[in-house]
């Protein structure tokens, strides 16, 4: 079965417009996580759907930008009157908070939430060995003024 097929018998059993955002956790070069990239393509799906009743976020991710929920889950609230996040496996860190933002979290007996881990990175920060473009994020603990 296509994930096009799995997305619609979704959709007709829980009366909703499914949106996937499935993220990497592989490390090194060829990951992706949480970013604040998705926001324009989240928009693009939103605005293609319209305000509707129920909106399901098929979510799977190891985390990333912890800025990034705030804004996810308020823009998907503007198009919605109940939303909700499915989580068949990981959503840790920032994609837990994501999931919190919601008003019902569907979860399998595999699915697994995560403690929040939020961490910083900027010019400062050291390079990444594994991809010397990415800094090494620092956990907010470790910041100090």
């Amino acid at each position: 079965m296509d994930k096009k097929t799995l997305i619609q018998q979704i959709e007709e059993a829980r009366n909703s417009r499914v949106i996937t955002y499935i993220t990497s956790d592989r490390q090194g070069p060829i990951n992706a996580r949480v970013a604040m990239d998705i926001i324009p393509v989240i928009s693009k799906q939103l605005q293609t759907i319209g305000k509707t009743e129920n909106i399901d976020l098929f979510l799977y991710s190891a985390g990333g930008d912890t800025m990034v929920p705030w804004r996810l889950v308020s823009m998907v609230r503007e198009y919605c009157d109940k939303f909700s996040v499915i989580a068949p496996y990981k959503a840790h860190s920032a994609a837990t908070m994501i999931a919190l933002g919601a008003d019902e979290i569907v979860m399998s007996d595999l699915s697994e939430l995560s403690p929040i881990d939020p961490s910083t990175a900027n010019v400062f920060n050291p390079q990444d060995p594994q991809n010397p473009q990415n800094k090494i994020p620092i956990s907010v603990e470790d910041v100090m003024a």
